[in-house]
């Protein structure tokens, strides 16, 4: 869910059957980026993200709508009064005045929101197709789950989700953010 990317240009890339778009999670292994169908349930909030990427921090506010026809992310607190989106659905992910850090891709953000928000068993069995692990702790006394996706023995990426945030690690690519629903 690092709501970033690296082009300014509007881009689309088709997502269908013969090419889905795929998201390298661990050096030579990439996973697929699913289905809008695949949402656990809808959003639509308003959230603060405080992000660490390569060793900069960034905070932005977010609009998030998602349900099983498309997913919209659009930032709110440009300085120049332009309001990049990303959108996705079923024909692609396309992209409007977005400038971001270099390295960080469209799919790539798309594709963190899925981890986030996607059914757990639809996730799991994407990282298990292309050899890595998803594994699934909850705690109940705060209504807490966490996601920890593995290669090998070594976990790579680590979501915590609760009511009140989600915490997104990748320990590969060196990146953090927390996102905050705004109430």
């Amino acid at each position: 869910m690092i709501f970033l990317s690296a082009s300014c240009a509007t881009m689309q890339k088709n997502i269908n059957a013969e090419r889905p778009v795929k998201v390298n999670v661990s050096y030579f292994k990439n996973v697929p980026l699913l289905p809008t169908e695949n949402l656990f349930r809808p959003v639509h909030d308003v959230y603060e993200l405080n992000a660490n990427l390569k060793g900069k921090s960034h905070f932005y506010i977010i609009s998030l709508k998602a349900d099983k026809a498309l997913v919209h992310m659009m930032f709110l607190n440009k300085e120049n009064g332009a309001m990049p989106e990303i959108k996705y659905d079923d024909t692609g992910i396309k992209l409007s005045d977005i400038d971001f850090p270099a390295g960080i891709k469209s799919q790539e953000i798309i594709a963190q929101f899925q981890w986030c928000f996607y059914n757990v068993g639809d996730v799991a069995k994407a990282f298990s197709e292309n050899g890595l692990r998803l594994a699934i702790e909850t705690e109940h006394t705060s209504n807490k789950e966490i996601r920890r996706i593995y290669d090998k023995e070594k976990c790579i990426i680590e979501i915590s989700n609760s009511p009140s945030l989600i915490r997104f690690i990748d320990h590969k690519k060196r990146h953090s953010y927390v996102l905050i629903p705004i109430r």
